[in-house]
């Protein structure tokens, strides 16, 4: 299935485990993955063996548990700014 990484490295994505669907519900392990563009790949996914099962995934958004991430320190809270100084936002960012 294809898969994208939004991770600072994309292709670490598969170092992260378990990830987990929006609900927190479902599991997910990446058994192997093939880059195709620069953060996307081709995943296989235990327990995802056939095309019906990757169809039930179309769309899915998977999420790695906050305590599964390296530590690198909070930034949730943080100012942030750009190179001129001007302070920024989450509006301004997207």
């Amino acid at each position: 299935m294809r898969l994208w990484s939004f991770t600072g490295v994309p292709g670490v994505i598969a170092a992260y485990k378990p990830l987990f669907d929006e609900s927190g519900a479902r599991r997910f392990s990446i058994r192997s993955l093939r880059p195709i563009k620069h953060n996307m790949f081709i995943a296989k996914i235990a327990g995802v063996d056939d095309r019906a099962s990757a169809g039930a995934l179309t769309n899915a958004k998977l999420f790695v548990p906050r305590a599964s991430l390296p530590d690198v320190g909070d930034v949730i809270g943080l100012m942030a700014t750009n190179e001129a100084g001007e302070t920024l936002t989450a509006s301004s960012m997207c």
